[in-house]
């Protein structure tokens, strides 16, 4: 066949850029080969068709399917240059012997990672610590190991696997044709290998039996170890471990000498060890972290922390509440502030979430659910009605999904990777209490946290780039402020929201005592005195080694300040300043003695709040000559810890003054002489310094605070500022003030804020002009001369003019000076240099722009700055101009330019925003946007979707804008309304795929996730777009749809996929407008100008035969667009058979993703036109036939064969994924099968002929999975699975299938979904012991009760014998509840005899489940949710007219204990739901039982007696007990010396008690009266004047009434 040439898009009027991802790079030949043979034409056809018969893909061999009629083909490019300028390799890697080559700087910069091992890219997935040097390795890790997705499947038949790439699944596609290298000679063997490693490994294995590799090393005893391996890796760690050089050296322990070497040796204790690892388990259990203060050991440093905060560090938990609910009469008191908002919408709110009310789609795990079976329950969260949907109406857990599949996840994944909470996930709190990893990273803003101190020194180096001296301060200083203040201690967050925070608070102390363990030391560390006896005395000791300074420390702590009276001790030692500074070096050190380190962090934290200790410091850390750099960092911290204390007076801050001025004169003023420069970390720290003493002297002791740094710049006589070292120092003193009293992103106290505030305006008033003016004459002296000075000098005006009069900083000799710099040229190698002063100048820009000001002063900013020119200029440069098209576009400086762009117009637009029509502003603004849109649709339509991203922000502000102004004739409609042609059209062609993207390559699906997610954001714009002008963006979506499909017909479908797909992808978008009034027809017309030209593309669509084109991208898109128009086919069924012939073709499509996506959508589809099947249901199901067979995998162990062959029978995932799709097509045939133009008889044929091969299959199983084979088990799963879902696809058609009144469905057809019931009880039986038989059964028995019907019934007792079993978890009982709630409300009428004779040991299990001890918190919450299910079943029974049965002969021996445990759980204080529902349950017992209300209440006499009316009770006896045993319970909770009277859920129960009193009354009136006054309220001890109170409020109050009186009486009582 001959190739087609490429066509010209002409569906756009204006040709546009498309997009570019960064692939990775390939070689340039490759590319061309690999483009040319996308698809590869086989011409060997029938002999009189003309069709291609195999047409693949060269990426993937399975992009394509076999079609009947000619298939059209992508057209092809015949050029054998790059099709792009990009695809030149002209950037050569700079290292020797490296030959590598690439088009872009960026894949440079990547590539020079692989050389210097810089792994920026670390794995987000705790535990699991793997680092990679690029990105996409990354995402492949974490799509092999933390993942489902499998796309490579190989159908290699009875095989199923599935792999992560192409590459693996062509190799396990060799093992399956025998082309391996290495076969297996053993007889009757013959299995083939890629290595001959592999082999020998099988051989010696499998054949001979024994391990293939072993330790030949000697142990402790002279003796071969001989221990026996799978691997050389493991052997390889084995011999690392056991007898590898015991390097590791711990320092708690004693040292000892060993055979007169002068090293550490290895003693008996085990002082050293051959991994970090066995260290620290080894410091772990030998040496856990101490308590200072009482010598408490604890099991971790947050235990410890723990331990000191509550115990030594005099916290009150109370005090911890400081978020006081607003609403009155509450007074409940939180300790985050989400809590206490979470506690207002649902306790005083009313906020519920009602099943049915709350649209299905915003809920998660809920699936496919359409609300069809909504019960009205009402949830107090929307997480819980998730959990009542998934439980309730679809039969699954909590979660929503399959509990084998979380089972068979948790076998893959390690122990200790626990699962964090949602809360946990969302706020962050608690993170380390729930994981382990309770160190954090020092860096701010990094959100890391470790389980180790060492993996946070190689986070640090590895992520941060920090040096190992900077790690150490860091570290150290952390420590010291740990020590110090106790801060970071654990965060006692829950998962039960606000109304369980009151328990957690109260268990806050045992919680931490419970890391404290029982054995404290009497005295110090084991050995330390042993350890300085050996040592030289302190006044001999040399000072050249670390051992020396411990010695000295323990001198000094020992002699000089044993009484801790350090002011005294540093006021008598003449070398104090040597001791602190041996202190701070002891500290510091990794090496020295922790009991020592211990001391010394306490003597350096007491040296912070002594008030000499600041001045000891101070010299120490401006000293001559200088001590080392962390001794002068510390002692810096001190000073500045003291300044921020208030420890200085007047005197003491001009002293500090004076000499840190004279230092910094000395050092970078004018008579510095080859003074040494500080390091940078203490020039930060003096600099912290200089800005702490402005903030607190600048007011009145140092108001020439600004004229002195500024002295620094200007050398010995001269005038101008060129002193380099002094002009740095003060510009890094102007940024850090800046910092500390205008950075708006830092937040502050009040008392900070208007301190700031006032300083900020002294500033303004004293020194603006001379601080500005220092800018201009440090730009006019440097710019030639020193890019870092210029820079610098950039950042502090960009920071400055935010806060001052913007006129002082910027003027024509500043702007010129920015304009050279955007200005400036690279040379054709690139400038890092000019790249530098380019982005200075830029953010400079930014910066100036971003000062808040009026609207019109904006504009005129905009105007001063000559940002318009500005960014022409820019767009003229060779970067951005003559290199867009090739390889070295400069694409980090388009960004910067369209970043400036963004901001400007979002500027503008906010100004137009607030104008009138006779507002000045008004046409400057619009004429500026005129100028900036050209600027702005430039960037959008860039080639790289980076650039293009960072424009859409203020392009959603400027169509938000016109969408304002659209109907009120505002100038500015008129004037923007011919963009928005040129703006949509830009959108549209950034929405088409580039020419370079292979579709379903393994190696561009992270690039296509990101087209995917700039594919929402540019919808969201072309939804802008249509609210502005709905009539322009229907012609330009129609021209675009209909003009493509016109040339796939005129073209004979020779067509590129990438424009068909565009189509398709607007067709489908399309629909959010057509179907914006809830349709596409009202009877038979279009509801809308939208939906009519929606429906014409549909014909279109059917007409063109898009759905016979070979590329699976628009084939995907087709089923897309048939299952979102569904409406489209029911009004035109005609149309519905051809759509139905080519699903059934995707269904069996070679490509998986295709395949497994047109599952989920044939039953999406056939769901809602499921009524127009009848005629091809039959077909349509044999279609599908050899898709149904079910083959469960399971779970294995990863193989040794090969660590590089990671399949689905390793991990399971992929072939969990395929069955979960498959069900989906069990469900379609299930609606199918239940047209209602099918009768009966032919519908119970269609559900047997899936029915019975299930039945088969599971027969086949049953004996094996009972003998164990777990392979069966999952099997038997896997069909009782199938069976409910063919039931739920049928139960689907039938109307109203769960309410009360429904019609039973056919005998014939109950009859036969019977048969499945039987089968699902057999195997349920059989194998009731598995949690997975059990979980599948409970699933089918939910889809089973409507097609069913009261079939159902005589079988309950068989299905609560299988699905309660002894090994029933209680969550499981409490979903089964739920279960039987559905069963009792749709058949009461029916349900009286088989509920009769279920009750009891129904009930005895569920009591049995109760009682049961818990372990753990989940255990905790299942029992919770047990008890509340327990009492809703209740009052379903008693709701629904069954009570009898409760009281029948066969139920009253059990009677007593349900109620015992009705009032064990009102009296629960720790569970005040729980408790309310208790109530709930008493009072609907009393209306029930209690007979007919006696006389009514409103004729009570004046002096308050009640009528003597007598009312009989249903059950004999009843009235004395409701009075003598239920009344007590409603004061058991408020008389428990526990309970917070202000609780908002407290009261809620005494609301409920309220209501239970009432009914009490109205059923026993006068007598209810008496027992209260003489037997109950006077037991209670409470006065006359009060009961009578109570009384009378009980007699006249409506229910409402005396509920705020008996909450208000309990809370005046217990004050």
């Amino acid at each position: 066949m001959d190739v087609v040439p490429s066509v010209a898009s002409g569906a756009f009027t204006v040709p546009l850029c498309g997009h570019k991802r960064k692939l990775e790079p390939i070689e340039a030949e490759n590319a061309k080969k690999a483009r040319a043979n996308e698809y590869n034409i086989d011409n060997e056809s029938d002999n009189s068709d003309s069709e291609i018969s195999d047409l693949t893909s060269n990426v993937d061999n399975d992009a394509c399917v076999e079609t009947s009629a000619p298939t059209p083909l992508t057209p092809l490019s015949s050029k054998a240059s790059p099709r792009h300028p990009s695809d030149l390799k002209t950037i050569h890697c700079p290292y020797d012997n490296c030959n590598k080559s690439f088009n872009r700087p960026a894949k440079l910069s990547q590539h020079l990672r692989s050389h210097t091992n810089t792994r920026l890219f670390i794995c987000p997935h705790a535990p699991c610590t793997k680092d990679f040097l690029r990105e996409s390795h990354l995402k492949h890790h974490v799509k092999s190991a933390h993942s489902d997705i499998r796309d490579y499947v190989c159908e290699w038949l009875g095989c199923g696997k599935s792999f992560i790439t192409a590459t693996r699944l062509r190799r396990h596609h060799a093992a399956h044709e025998g082309r391996e290298k290495f076969r297996c000679t053993v007889t009757d063997c013959g299995q083939t290998f890629r290595k001959h490693g592999t082999l020998q490994k099988h051989v010696t294995t499998v054949h001979e039996g024994r391990h293939p590799y072993v330790c030949e090393l000697l142990n402790d005893t002279g003796v071969k170890c001989g221990a026996g391996f799978d691997t050389e890796g493991r052997m390889e760690s084995h011999a690392g471990r056991i007898h590898g050089t015991k390097k590791f050296l711990c320092t708690v322990c004693p040292l000892q000498q060993e055979e007169g070497n002068q090293r550490l040796g290895l003693g008996e204790n085990g002082a050293a060890f051959p991994s970090h690892a066995a260290l620290q388990a080894h410091i772990q259990n030998e040496h856990p972290p101490t308590c200072t203060e009482c010598g408490l050991k604890c099991t971790s440093k947050s235990a410890l922390k723990s331990h000191a905060e509550v115990l030594h560090g005099g916290l009150d938990i109370s005090e911890r509440k400081v978020h006081v609910c607003p609403e009155p009469d509450c007074g409940r008191a939180f300790t985050k502030k989400g809590n206490m908002n979470a506690h207002i919408q649902i306790s005083h709110a009313g906020k519920r979430f009602v099943c049915g009310v709350v649209d299905p789609k915003t809920l998660n795990h809920v699936g496919d659910w359409d609300g069809s079976d909504a019960c009205g329950e009402a949830s107090t969260s929307k997480r819980n009605l998730e959990r009542h949907i998934c439980t309730i109406h679809l039969g699954l857990d909590a979660s929503g999904k399959s509990k084998e599949k979380g089972k068979h996840q948790s076998l893959a994944e390690p122990a200790h990777n626990s699962q964090v909470s949602a809360l946990t996930r969302l706020t962050g709190s608690g993170y380390e209490t729930e994981t382990g990893r309770n160190v954090t990273c020092l860096v701010q803003g990094c959100n890391h946290r470790f389980l180790r101190e060492y993996d946070l020194e190689i986070h640090l180096q590895s992520r941060h780039g920090l040096a190992d001296l900077e790690i150490q301060m860091m570290m150290m200083e952390e420590e010291l402020y740990t020590r110090h203040s106790f801060q970071g201690a654990p965060i006692y967050a829950t998962e039960q929201g606000p109304e369980a925070e009151r328990v957690f608070d109260q268990q806050f102390v045992n919680d931490v005592a419970m890391g404290i363990t029982a054995d404290s030391p009497e005295s110090g560390t084991p050995g330390a005195a042993e350890l300085w006896q050996r040592g030289d005395p302190f006044e001999t000791a040399p000072r050249d080694s670390w051992l020396d300074d411990e010695v000295a420390m323990q001198h000094l702590i020992n002699e000089d300040y044993e009484g801790e009276n350090i002011e005294g001790a540093l006021a008598q030692d003449a070398h104090n300043g040597q001791d602190v500074q041996n202190a701070i070096e002891v500290a510091f050190d990794a090496r020295a003695d922790p009991s020592l380190k211990s001391q010394a962090f306490d003597f350096i934290n007491q040296l912070r709040s002594e008030p000499q200790g600041w001045q000891i410091c101070f010299s120490l850390a401006l000293r001559d000559p200088r001590p080392t750099e962390v001794v002068r960092h510390v002692s810096l911290d001190v000073v500045n810890n003291a300044i921020k204390a208030g420890q200085l007076g007047e005197q003491d801050f001009a002293l500090l003054r004076d000499n840190i001025l004279a230092y910094v004169r000395n050092i970078y003023g004018a008579t510095a002489n080859n003074a040494q420069h500080d390091p940078v970390s203490i020039q930060n720290k003096i600099t912290q310094t200089m800005t702490n003493l402005f903030t607190a002297m600048y007011a009145t002791q140092w108001t020439t605070f600004f004229q002195d740094i500024l002295a620094l710049t200007a050398a010995a006589g001269s005038a101008s500022r060129n002193n380099a070292p002094g002009v740095l120092l003060y510009l890094r003193i102007l940024i850090s003030v800046h910092d500390e009293i205008a950075d708006v992103l830092l937040s502050r106290s009040p008392e900070e804020q208007r301190r700031n505030n006032d300083l900020k305006d002294l500033v303004r008033q004293r020194d603006t002009a001379m601080i500005a003016s220092s800018w201009h004459e440090i730009l006019a002296h440097w710019k030639f001369n020193n890019d870092e000075v210029v820079a610098l000098c950039l950042t502090t005006i960009g920071r400055w003019v935010t806060w001052t009069e913007i006129s002082f900083a910027v003027n024509d000799s500043l702007l010129t000076l920015l304009f050279d710099y955007l200005g400036s040229q690279q040379g054709m190698g690139g400038d890092n240099q000019v790249s530098e002063r380019r982005k200075a100048a830029m953010e400079t820009f930014i910066d100036i722009l971003g000062k808040k000001m009026s609207a019109s002063d904006k504009v005129e900013l905009i105007e001063v700055l000559k940002v318009n020119d500005a960014v022409s200029q820019l767009l003229r440069s060779r970067e951005l101009s003559e290199m867009r098209s090739t390889a070295t576009y400069d694409t980090d400086l388009a960004e910067d330019v369209a970043r400036l762009v963004n901001n400007t117009v979002s500027d503008i637009v906010r100004a137009l925003d607030g104008s009138q029509d006779n507002d000045p502003i008004l046409l400057r603004g619009i004429s500026q946007l005129k100028t900036f849109l050209p600027h702005l649709l430039r960037f959008l339509s860039d080639e790289y979707d980076e650039i293009c991203s960072t424009v859409i922000p203020s392009l959603t502000d400027f169509l938000t804008l016109l969408r304002k102004k659209a109907n009120s004739n505002n100038v500015l409609a008129g004037e923007a309304s011919p963009t928005l042609p040129l703006i949509l059209d830009v959108v549209i062609a950034k929405m088409k795929y580039d020419e370079t993207f292979y579709w379903g390559h393994e190696d561009t699906q992270t690039d296509e996730a990101e087209f995917q997610e700039l594919r929402r954001r540019l919808h969201i714009l072309q939804k802008a777009v249509a609210a502005v002008d709905e009539v322009m963006y229907i012609e330009k979506i129609k021209n675009v749809v209909v003009s493509t499909f016109d040339k796939l017909q005129s073209q004979n479908g020779q067509l590129d996929w990438r424009d068909l797909e565009l189509a398709m992808h607007e067709l489908d978008l399309f629909g959010d407008l057509a179907y914006k009034h809830g349709g596409l027809y009202s009877k038979t017309k279009a509801v809308t100008p939208a939906a009519e030209q929606l429906i014409g593309m549909m014909f279109k669509l059917c007409e063109t035969g898009v759905a016979s084109f070979s590329h699976p991208a628009v084939q995907l898109q087709y089923m897309v667009v048939c299952e979102r128009y569904y409406s489209f086919f029911e009004a035109n069924p005609h149309l519905i058979t051809p759509v139905l012939e080519n699903f059934v073709r995707f269904l069996h499509h070679d490509h998986v993703k295709v395949r497994l996506r047109s599952w989920y959508l044939f039953h999406r589809f056939v769901k809602h036109v499921r009524n127009h099947v009848g005629d091809i249901a039959e077909t349509a199901i044999q279609a599908l036939s050899d898709l149904l067979p079910i083959k469960a995998e399971l779970v294995e162990e990863p193989s040794e064969d090969d660590n590089d062959d990671i399949s689905s029978s390793e991990s399971g995932q992929s072939a969990n994924a395929r069955f979960n799709s498959q069900l989906y097509l069990y469900e379609a045939i299930g609606c199918i099968s239940s047209a209602r133009a099918i009768p009966a008889e032919k519908q119970v044929l269609l559900v047997r002929s899936i029915a019975n091969p299930l039945f088969s299959d599971l027969e086949g199983h049953l004996s094996q999975a009972k003998a164990g084979d777990r392979r069966a088990t999952l099997q038997v799963h896997h069909l009782i699975m199938a069976l409910g879902t063919l039931a739920r696809g049928f139960s689907d058609g039938m109307p109203s299938n769960n309410a009360p009144n429904a019609p039973a469905p056919a005998d014939i057809i109950s009859e036969e979904f019977a048969q499945t019931a039987e089968a699902v009880l057999v195997a349920l039986e059989r194998l009731r012991s598995s949690f997975e038989i059990r979980e599948a059964s409970r699933f089918a028995f939910t889809r089973l009760i409507a097609p069913l019907g009261s079939r159902i019934l005589p079988q309950l007792p068989r299905w609560i014998d299988g699905l309660l079993s002894e090994t029933s978890t209680k969550d499981e009982m409490a979903m089964f509840i739920k279960l039987l709630d559905q069963v009792v409300f749709k058949f009461k009428s029916e349900i009286y005899n088989i509920l009769n004779a279920l009750l009891t040991p129904f009930l005895q299990r569920v009591f049995a489940g109760i009682a049961e001890p818990v372990a753990g918190t989940d255990d905790e919450i299942q029992l919770v949710e047990l008890k509340r299910e327990y009492l809703g079943f209740l009052l379903v029974i008693l709701n629904n007219g069954l009570e009898a049965v409760l009281v029948s002969e066969s139920n009253q021996p059990i009677f007593g204990t349900v109620i015992s445990m009705i009032e064990h759980l009102a009296k629960d204080i720790n569970d005040f739901q729980t408790a309310k529902l208790a109530f709930s349950v008493l009072t609907r017992m009393v209306l029930t039982w209690g007979g007919p209300d006696v006389e009514s209440t409103s004729s009570i006499l004046v002096n308050g007696s009640a009528p003597n009316g007598i009312s009989q009770p249903r059950l004999p006896g009843f009235d004395q007990f409701i009075m003598t045993t239920l009344s007590p319970l409603c004061w058991a909770i408020p008389s428990n010396p526990s309970f917070d009277s202000k609780d908002a859920q407290g009261k809620q129960v005494l609301g409920e008690a309220a209501v239970l009193q009432k009914s009490i009354y109205s059923k026993t009136g006068q007598a209810y009266l008496t027992y209260l006054r003489d037997v109950e309220l006077s037991g209670m001890g409470m006065d006359s004047g009060t009961m009578e109170e109570y009384l009378g409020a009980l007699c006249n109050f409506d229910i409402k009434g005396f509920q705020r009186f008996f909450q208000n009486l309990v809370q005046r009582s217990t004050r």
